[in-house]
């Protein structure tokens, strides 16, 4: 029993110098300052900060496209079996032996590693979207932290992981369906393409997707008022219609009386229509849509509603009598 163990521990032994030689042969490759893409990375995730001004952030910027290729095999890094099996027999092995292993094998770090090189391709931008398909099963995996991180950095690859994303907000998978949702809002503006079908979600039958569908809108902001407006005046479904009155509130809300939660709406209520029309008054938008969701509101059945609407006409009649 004791020589078969120590076959195995030799065993392990010589696989362990192998890894440990091909570790320090990838050092000396792909590297900045002296420093491994890898090691640069693993920096990066533990000292991230979203200004981006940290050593690591430079070094990222600096390399450019020359890290994409290292950095898109650390987002597909898996634990290594021989790590695993370190760590399953770890205690086994003789104290000295052992934290000399752990020193140089420095086993466990898989998850920061690919942390680090999702945050890194964000850093680098649209010069790195050749590495959006790894970036896109990084939005679907198991582990949180790895989606999460995937979700706040993916849209950074600009307009092609927009138009990845889109398709994504309906997978039947919830998690990466919220994350996709949440990854749009991401892209700020660059994510008004994602506009229907992001009002399409806030009727997500997940609280999670809803609430992660008004975020994206708010976060696209005003650039979207336009296109929401022509929906909620438009749309063939009144459930849509609905959904982007709503919207409107999200994209921009009117100071006071904005429920506590607009997940609990379920109907266009006159709270809601009327708080779309004061959002749409504050934004000073004043082209066919915005004029003809006015005029609908001047006849809407509640009055504070119809009241907000005439204001507002009243509003634009007396802007373009100063102008002419």
């Amino acid at each position: 029993m004791k020589r078969r163990l120590l076959t195995v521990l030799l065993c392990f032994a010589i696989a362990a110098i192998g890894l440990i030689g091909w570790h320090e042969q990838s050092y000396r490759r792909a590297s900045f300052q002296g420093k491994h893409t890898r090691e640069w990375a693993l920096e990066l995730n533990t000292s991230y900060e979203p200004r981006g001004t940290n050593a690591a952030a430079t070094a990222f910027r600096t390399m450019g496209l020359k890290a994409v290729p290292t950095l898109r095999s650390l987002v597909n890094l898996r634990e290594p079996l021989l790590e695993q099996t370190f760590l399953k027999y770890a205690r086994r092995i003789p104290a000295k032996p052992r934290s000399y292993l752990f020193q140089k094998l420095k086993p466990g770090r898989t998850v920061e590693y690919r942390l680090g090189a999702i945050r890194a391709l964000g850093i680098i931008g649209p010069a790195a979207q050749e590495a959006l398909p790894e970036m896109l099963r990084a939005l679907a995996e198991t582990d949180a932290r790895v989606r999460w991180v995937a979700a706040q950095t993916i849209a950074l690859l600009g307009p092609e992981a927009i138009g990845a994303l889109i398709p994504l907000t309906t997978n039947a998978d919830v998690n990466l369906r919220h994350a996709a949702v949440y990854a749009l809002g991401e892209g700020h503006t660059n994510a008004l393409p994602a506009l229907p079908m992001l009002i399409d979600r806030t009727m997500d039958t997940n609280e999670s997707v809803r609430a992660s569908a008004y975020y994206s809108l708010s976060r696209i902001g005003s650039v979207a008022f336009p296109g929401t407006v022509a929906i909620a005046v438009t749309n063939a479904e009144a459930g849509v219609r609905n959904a982007a009155f709503r919207a409107l509130v999200a994209l921009l809300p009117p100071p006071g009386r904005v429920p506590t939660s607009l997940l609990s709406i379920s109907t266009n209520s006159a709270a809601i229509r009327r708080m779309a029309i004061l959002s749409l008054s504050r934004s000073r938008l004043t082209n066919e849509h915005a004029l003809l969701l006015y005029q609908v509101g001047s006849r809407d059945e509640d009055a504070s509603v119809r009241e907000a609407a005439q204001v507002a006409l009243q509003r634009i009649s007396q802007v373009r009598t100063n102008r002419g």
